[in-house]
């Protein structure tokens, strides 16, 4: 079990967390509540738990296509209360654009 921010992160020996991950997560200005966020290929979570806790009041969708890893995104958003402002999805991006068309994040 790592720790980001406030969080607890289990990597599940699929993802690593790195400086590389802090800094990306940090690159992204504030936010506000009309904001939509969309995370590509989300791993286990980090950028989304990174996000969150800096940006209480928006709503941040995961997006990961292998089973393991958005499981392991689903199981850290749990541990660590965020299941109201993140959500995770286990499907390949390319099928999104029926349920999020261009231009709705």
């Amino acid at each position: 079990m790592e720790k980001i921010g406030p969080y607890s992160f289990e990597e599940g020996g699929l993802d690593e967390i790195t400086s590389d991950t802090l800094l990306l997560a940090d690159f992204i200005p504030s936010l506000s509540a009309a904001d939509k966020v969309i995370d590509i290929g989300s791993g286990a979570g980090a950028i989304p738990l990174l996000l969150a806790h800096r940006n209480t009041n928006v709503k941040i969708t995961a997006v990961e296509i292998l089973k393991d890893r958005a499981d392991a995104a689903r199981s850290n958003v749990e541990a660590n209360g965020l299941h109201e402002s993140v959500s995770v999805l286990n499907v390949d991006y390319r099928s999104l654009e029926e349920e999020y068309p261009v231009g709705a994040f």
